[in-house]
This record gives C-alpha cells, sequence and structure tokens, in this order.
C-alpha cells in the first residue's frame, strides 16, 4: 500500500467530524464577538430596520465564508503539523 507517514496524511471520519466541529466552532465565537450582527438601535426609524436586515444577512453570509476558511486552517495547521520525528521536506 504506502508507507506510514501516507496513511497518516489520509483523513479518516474522525478527522472529518473535528473538522466539521472547528468550523462550527469558529462561526459561534465569531457570532458571539459580532453580537450576531444586530445594531444598536434597530428601531429608531423604519430605514433602520431595513437597514439593520440587510446589515445581519450579509454579516451571518460573511461569518459563514469566514468560519469556513479559518476553521478549516486551524484544522489543517493543527493536523498537519511538522513533527520532530518525521522528515522534513
Amino acid at each position: 500500500m504506502g508507507t506510514a507517514l501516507e496513511r497518516n496524511r489520509i483523513l479518516g471520519v474522525r478527522d472529518y467530524i473535528l473538522w466539521i466541529l472547528s468550523i462550527v466552532i469558529v462561526f459561534f465565537i465569531s457570532i458571539y464577538i459580532g453580537s450576531w450582527g444586530i445594531l444598536r438601535d434597530p428601531d429608531i426609524s423604519p430605514q433602520t430596520r431595513i437597514i439593520n436586515s440587510a446589515h445581519q444577512i450579509t454579516y451571518l453570509l460573511a461569518m459563514s465564508v469566514f468560519s469556513v476558511f479559518a476553521g478549516t486552517l486551524i484544522f489543517f495547521v493543527i493536523k498537519f503539523r511538522a513533527r520532530g520525528g518525521e522528515d522534513e521536506l
């Protein structure tokens, strides 16, 4: 088949679960930090409610894309980090 190093580089079911979990954790942390995309005083006028809705949708979509990128980056940095016993490139 392949060497032990190649077998360690293949993602298993546990790895996919951890990958998805890292994306979800990054998503909820970023949503919490951003106050769920809600502006401070959304009920000042009818226009601010419309602007708040547009901002919230844009924020949720942007945090979705960001969390996929950041969660994937964090997962792969941890999963495929260089270890002392392996040959370096």
